[in-house]
């Protein structure tokens, strides 16, 4: 018997072809569905957290569930834990480090302390300055660098942390400051980041280390990269505290840009501008009474007049150790509706080498000075 043929579209197909192309095409699908499932129920089994991760060819290859993935750890993409961040960086900038031009005035006529800059926000470019690349320690500015490393990996404020005898045997051994924490208290992540950021607390900051980087030798190792991908090129941090170390330096230039930086971490800003008391709830029935804090930068600094000449001081980070002197990082508003930082440093690294050993009513009119007299 002859094959019968069917015209399509002009053509004619063989009935033993059509029969041919119709099978190949089914079982192609069957494959194709069968691939399909097996891939979604891997997904599924791994709880989807694991991303697939691309070779640039065209090829995919599931990851290897205990590597970590470095570079969007340090995107803000993921914590070191594998999960979200509560509060990623929206960087603005390639890189934070302000820039002189012939426009930049000499601040060394207006102020006695040893190290100032003044940096205008929109723009990134230096004010005015006066030994802004020399070597400073930093003292508890080096916080500010903290409190970026843990809002860029905690996952949740609610978390629980018990104070330990190592932590508080820590502050005492470096003469750090503290409200008064107990072995075995436990507060909320959200309650030592008001700790640490408004009272420099050291028990606080030493115990949020310790809750994002496991360790505070890992820790530190974090605030390192962040510092390298900011553009702080002449600082490195040895501790999460600011308290003395020959390894933990700076310059006001690069302070300028962390807390540049700072300011494009949401959580950070807020931490950073805010003065009002907050309330540490504590467990009375153990004899930790409640107690309120305040932001330093404001009851110890500005209270009296943050409303200067030309410009509001709303935001800011104290410090203090003895070779240092007094350090200060302010946030401003200019009447001009420009956004101003200020790094100003009493002293050089060493006693007695350069600047005054000014007290902190005079290092806090040098620092209204420097606003008063370059912000137009």
């Amino acid at each position: 018997m002859k094959e019968t043929s069917k015209k399509q579209n002009g053509f004619y197909v063989p009935t033993a072809l059509k029969a041919t192309i119709i099978i190949t095409v089914a079982l192609f699908v069957v494959i194709a569905m069968t691939l399909g499932g097996f891939l979604i129920a891997e997904l599924v089994s791994d709880g989807g957290s694991e991303p697939i991760q691309s070779d640039g060819g065209g090829s995919s290859n599931k990851k290897d569930p205990s590597a970590k993935d470095t570079d969007a750890i340090q995107a803000g993409v993921v914590t070191p834990s594998g999960k979200k961040p509560l509060y990623p960086t929206t960087a603005t900038k390639a890189n934070y480090l302000s820039t002189s031009n012939e426009g930049t005035a000499d601040a060394s006529s207006v102020i006695s302390s040893k190290s100032t800059i003044l940096v205008e926000v929109g723009s990134n470019t230096s004010v005015a300055e006066k030994n802004a690349d020399l070597r400073i320690y930093p003292a508890s500015m080096t916080k500010v660098m903290t409190l970026v490393v843990v809002c860029e990996n905690i996952t949740s404020l609610d978390t629980k942390l018990e104070v330990t005898q190592e932590a508080l045997d820590y502050m005492v051994q470096t003469e750090g400051s503290g409200v008064g924490l107990k072995v075995g208290e436990k507060l909320t992540v959200k309650d030592y980041i008001y700790l640490m950021t408004y009272q420099s607390d050291t028990i606080a900051s030493v115990l949020l280390a310790e809750h994002v980087g496991g360790t505070q030798e890992n820790f530190v190792k974090m605030m390192n990269d962040t510092a390298a991908k900011i553009g702080m090129t002449s600082s490195h941090f040895a501790n999460c505290t600011g308290l003395h170390d020959e390894s933990n330096y700076s310059t006001c230039r690069d302070m300028a840009a962390l807390m540049l930086y700072a300011l494009d971490n949401t959580y950070a800003k807020k931490m950073l501008t805010e003065f009002h008391g907050y309330e540490l709830d504590r467990d009375d029935a153990a004899g930790n009474p409640d107690i309120t804090v305040y932001s330093t930068w404001y009851s110890g600094r500005f209270k009296d007049n943050p409303n200067l000449k030309t410009s509001t001081i709303i935001g800011g980070k104290t410090g203090f150790e003895d070779i240092s002197g007094y350090t200060l990082l302010t946030y401003a508003k200019g009447d001009n509706g420009k956004y101003y930082i200020n790094v100003t440093v009493t002293r050089d690294k060493t006693l007695g080498e350069g600047g005054l050993s000014l007290d902190v009513s005079r290092h806090v009119a040098e620092v209204k000075q420097i606003y008063n007299t370059y912000v137009k």
